[in-house]
C-alpha cells in the first residue's frame, strides 16, 4: 500500500520533473502507484493530446527521482508498437474466430513483428521484422495492410491429423479468410499437436511444425510438399541448436 507521505513526495517530485525536463507540454500526472517489489513509487504520465505519449517516472520512498521511461516508450515508439499490435491482434482474432479450425482455448493469434533497429541483426529476429524507430507517433495505421509487411500468424492446433496435407488445408483456409477480410500477414508459425494419452508428457516428435512459412508460398499446387520441406528444415535447425546447447 505504501504510505501517504511518500506518495505525496513522489507526486511533487514528478511535477517538478515535468516542469524541468518537459516544459511547454501538456503532460499530466494521472496516477501515483506503489511498487511492493522495489518499495518505490511510479508516477504515470500522459498527454491528453497524443495517443502514444504516455510514460512512467520512478521514485524511491523519499520521492527521489530514479528513472524515466519517456525515451523508450515515446521516442523509440514502444507505445506506438503496443497500440498497433493490439489493433492487429483484434482484427486477426475476429477472422480466426470464424474458422472451422478455431479453438477458443488454444493458442491462435496474430502479431506484428516490431523490434528496435539494433536488434534486427540478431539471428532469432525474423527477416521481415520492422524497426520500431520507423513508426510514426500517433499515426492511425491501416494495421491490416501493415500486417502484409510484418505480420505473423501463430497457431497451435490440437488434431489427430498432423500431416503436411492437413497443414496445407489449414493454410489455404487461413489465406482465403484473411484475404477476404483484408487483413494481411507475412508468415505463419503453425504447429499441429496430437492429443496426448492421459498422463503422458508432450514430446516434440509428436508435433508437426513450420516456422514463418511465407504467405506468398500459400497456394494449392505443391503446397503440402513445400510445407513438408519447411518442417524438415525446422527440425534440422532445432537439432543443430540442441547440439550447440549440449556442447556448452
Amino acid at each position: 500500500m505504501g504510505n501517504p507521505l511518500s506518495k505525496y513526495l513522489s507526486k511533487r517530485s514528478a511535477q517538478q520533473h515535468l516542469d524541468t525536463f518537459y516544459p511547454n507540454t501538456d503532460f499530466v500526472v494521472t496516477d501515483i502507484s506503489y511498487s511492493f517489489k522495489t518499495g518505490g513509487y511510479y508516477a504515470h504520465v500522459k498527454s491528453p493530446s497524443s495517443l502514444d505519449s504516455e510514460f512512467t517516472l520512478g521514485f524511491d520512498h523519499w520521492g527521489k527521482f530514479r528513472w524515466d521511461s519517456y525515451e523508450d516508450r515515446v521516442v523509440h515508439k514502444e507505445n506506438t508498437a503496443l497500440r498497433i499490435n493490439r489493433d492487429y491482434a483484434q482484427l486477426v482474432d475476429k477472422v480466426l474466430s470464424q474458422l472451422s479450425i478455431y479453438d477458443p482455448d488454444g493458442i491462435q493469434y496474430g502479431i506484428l513483428e516490431l523490434n528496435h533497429r539494433e536488434a534486427l541483426k540478431n539471428e532469432d529476429v525474423l527477416p521481415y521484422t520492422m524497426a520500431l524507430e520507423d513508426l510514426e507517433l500517433d499515426r492511425v495505421y491501416d494495421v491490416g495492410a501493415l500486417g502484409a509487411q510484418c505480420g505473423t500468424l501463430v497457431l497451435y492446433i490440437n488434431t489427430k491429423d498432423t500431416t503436411p496435407e492437413y497443414a496445407a488445408r489449414v493454410m489455404l483456409e487461413l489465406r482465403q479468410s484473411m484475404d477476404q477480410a483484408r487483413v494481411g500477414f507475412r508468415g505463419i508459425h503453425l504447429t499441429l499437436t496430437k492429443p496426448l494419452p492421459k498422463g503422458e508428457l508432450r514430446r516434440r516428435d509428436r508435433d508437426f511444425s513450420v516456422e514463418a512459412f511465407p504467405y506468398k508460398e500459400i497456394y494449392e499446387k505443391g503446397l503440402a510438399e513445400r510445407i513438408l520441406e519447411a518442417h524438415m528444415q525446422l527440425e534440422q535447425k532445432t537439432t543443430e541448436m540442441d547440439g550447440v546447447k549440449a556442447s556448452k
